[in-house]
C-alpha cells in the first residue's frame, strides 16, 4: 500500500517564485554586462604575448557568457518544473477528494 504524503504547494510556489526570479536577474546581468570582460586589443599594448593573452581573454568572456546563459536557462526550467508539479498535485488532489452525499 502506498503511503500518503503531502505537498506544502504554497512553499513550492515560493521555491518556484525564487528559481524565475534567479533566472531573470542572471539574463538581465548577462545583457547589461556583455562588454564589461571583452577588453580591445590594445588595451595589452606591444606586450609580446599580446595576442595569445587577448585571445584567452576573449575565451574566458566567451565561456562565461555561456555559463551565465546556461544557469539562467536552468534556473527557468527549474521554476516550469515546479509550477508544473504543483499544477499536477492540485489536479491529483481534486481528482482524489471524496465529497460526501449529502
Amino acid at each position: 500500500m502506498a503511503e500518503e504524503f503531502r505537498v506544502n504547494t504554497h512553499e513550492l510556489s515560493e521555491l518556484a517564485r525564487v528559481a524565475l526570479n534567479a533566472a531573470q536577474q542572471l539574463g538581465e546581468a548577462r545583457l547589461n554586462n556583455q562588454g564589461a570582460l571583452r577588453l580591445p586589443a590594445v588595451v595589452l599594448g606591444e606586450l609580446p604575448a599580446a595576442s595569445r593573452v587577448h585571445a584567452a581573454m576573449k575565451g574566458a568572456a566567451e565561456a562565461l557568457d555561456a555559463i551565465v546563459k546556461a544557469l539562467a536557462v536552468r534556473f527557468e526550467g527549474d521554476a516550469d518544473a515546479l509550477y508544473r508539479a504543483i499544477l499536477n498535485y492540485v489536479e491529483m488532489e481534486e481528482r482524489n477528494t471524496v465529497v460526501p452525499p449529502r
